[in-house]
């Protein structure tokens, strides 16, 4: 696992389509056949000669994966869904995720699906949102030996340089980099995959249309200085702090800016109590699945750095999942855009 996946024990034109709190629904999807289709991936060519049907979604201890296959109305062809995270910043998401096949797949030490467990449900697609999920070392299939045995492997683009993966240079500069984007090149290459072209740009384009009604209230509003946190490792309050990326911009949309903006992606969860004290932070922003008890985090982490404006004033949001390269960016946008410039909604 890298450190910038939030581990659960951290530190562990259509605008319908993603409207307020709930997802479209569940659309009809190609049977098996359909034209052949070619994709580079993280390296790797992976063609598919039918639509796959057998779809194995890996942990990487994300959601947003497993989120997007649902948003798209691919649900019906995943055997087996490791994600699990509880809660969304689009309610009816999480209940969806939870409802998706587990096939009494069971992870390792290394939390994630042990090779033989895999290999026996003899998926035709396995998907993971990063390169460990096929790491020999940690006990799981690689994505040679699960082509070998008939299944094409997808890592989510975002992430092909994740966790000291061999990458390329222009790979290594997006993984520190990408941003929402990320978001929607996964979407897209689902929709390529799966023959989904036409709903995964209308997911993209209702993403797009949320951010850019943010954007146009916040239009002239002075940034804020705020903090991404999750519970960290020790006992003595400090959290742990976020940076990079797509976090950085899911901030600066919502009119705020990280106090550690511009770090890499590795740095997350790795900042000291020492940088945490000297940080401006007017808003703290919490990352937290469903095991975590936020407001008794809030109230530590306030404890903690009394010296905060967002201490002195309690100001605080919760942010779930759109923090992953998923399809709840937009949806976290909005959350702390109105909670850090409350009188301009």
């Amino acid at each position: 696992m890298t450190k910038y996946r939030m581990p659960v024990a951290v530190v562990a034109v259509v605008a319908t389509a993603l409207t307020g709190c709930s997802t479209a629904p569940d659309a009809a999807v190609p049977a098996t056949g359909g034209t052949s289709v070619r994709v580079e991936n993280c390296g790797r060519t992976e063609n598919f000669p039918k639509t796959p049907s057998r779809v194995v979604i890996l942990n990487g201890t994300s959601v947003g994966e497993a989120e997007s296959f649902v948003v798209l109305g691919l649900s019906e062809r995943i055997v087996a869904n490791v994600q699990s995270y509880g809660v969304s910043d689009v309610p009816s998401l999480a209940e969806k995720v939870a409802a998706l096949p587990t096939a009494g797949l069971t992870v390792n030490e290394n939390h994630d699906v042990p090779a033989e467990q895999l290999l026996a449900l003899q998926p035709d697609l396995v998907v993971s949102t990063w390169p460990g999920g096929f790491d020999r070392s940690s006990g799981f299939a690689t994505r040679e030996e699960l082509a070998a045995a008939g299944a094409n492997t997808l890592v989510n683009p975002a992430n092909c340089a994740g966790g000291g993966a061999a990458a390329t240079a222009e790979q290594k500069r997006r993984y520190e980099t990408v941003g929402i984007e990320g978001s929607f090149d996964f979407l897209r290459l689902l929709g390529k995959v799966f023959h989904v072209e036409a709903k995964a740009e209308n997911v993209v384009a209702a993403q797009e249309h949320r951010l850019a009604q943010v954007a146009a209230v916040l239009r002239g509003k002075k940034p804020v200085h705020g903090l991404v946190v999750s519970p960290g490792p020790g006992t003595d309050g400090t959290p742990a702090a976020w940076t990079g990326g797509i976090v950085d911009e899911v901030l600066r949309r919502a009119g705020v800016e990280n106090a550690f903006a511009g770090r890499q992606r590795e740095a997350s969860g790795m900042i000291s109590a020492e940088q945490l004290a000297a940080a401006e932070v007017e808003i703290l922003v919490i990352f937290a699945d469903s095991s975590v008890e936020v407001e008794a985090l809030a109230t530590k982490t306030f404890a903690t750095f009394p010296q905060w404006a967002a201490s002195k004033a309690n100001r605080y949001v919760v942010v779930r999942d759109g923090l992953y390269f998923g399809p709840t960016n937009a949806a976290a946008v909005e959350k702390v855009a109105r909670i850090a410039h409350p009188d301009s909604f």
